[in-house]
């Protein structure tokens, strides 16, 4: 049998994760000099609670590749193959370290790594499928190829309050366009091939909002 891995970017609740049996590796959130297993020891209520005081902001770091080589082995070791699924290459070290536990645990270990070129909710919608055709079936390559399209096609779009923790975090990338206006503009945000980019400018959260449905039709 097939079981999907993934980490806690995808941010997949926990009941889906049940459902399909999906294994969550979790990213650490430093906050205060304290680092957190997110998901496990935070939780995102929380986090939201403490970030406003937090000093310095809060970030992330990428799990471990022993982290993910003990999630691979549980599995292999239950018999079973491993697809996972991780948060996009360009923001994170996390896929390079699922895929040195993969090398670690042999060159015929039966375990797939697929950077998702996503995050959040993108990245989910690509655990979810592989996960359903694991459950009808399908096989480790088969997966594979099913996710290549959805890697190629998925765009996230999402809008913000504000750029400050994504530009503290180092991970503001092309939205960094938005910077220094000094019209008050509501930004809305791209992940495109992996990366962060500058979609739009919207006069006020209300029309962010309608430009995160009007610009998939504008694209697709």
């Amino acid at each position: 049998m097939i079981r999907v891995v993934t980490d806690s970017a995808a941010n997949l609740p926990p009941s889906v994760a049940r459902e399909y049996n999906v294994q969550i590796v979790p990213l650490i959130v430093n906050i205060g000099g304290t680092g957190y297993r997110e998901g496990i020891e935070l939780g995102t209520e929380q986090f939201y609670n403490l970030l406003p005081q937090a000093s310095p902001v809060p970030t992330t770091s990428q799990p471990s590749p022993a982290d993910f080589e003990a999630v691979f082995s549980r599995v292999l070791a239950a018999g079973d193959e491993v697809v996972a699924v991780t948060l996009s290459s360009e923001l994170s070290g996390t896929y390079n370290s699922a895929v040195q536990a993969a090398v670690a645990l042999g060159e015929h270990a039966p375990i797939t790594i697929v950077d998702s070129r996503s995050v959040s909710a993108g990245e989910a919608l690509m655990v979810a499928a592989a996960a359903r055709a694991a459950i009808a079936g399908h096989s480790r390559a088969e997966i594979t190829e099913m996710l290549g399209p959805m890697v190629d096609e998925t765009l996230l779009i999402f809008t913000l309050e504000t750029l400050e923790y994504l530009k503290r975090g180092g991970r503001i990338g092309g939205a960094r366009a938005f910077l220094g206006s000094i019209l008050r503009v509501q930004p809305v945000i791209l992940i495109k091939d992996g990366r962060v980019e500058a979609g739009d400018r919207a006069r006020n959260r209300r029309r962010a909002i309608e430009r995160l449905v009007e610009m998939p039709r504008d694209r697709f």
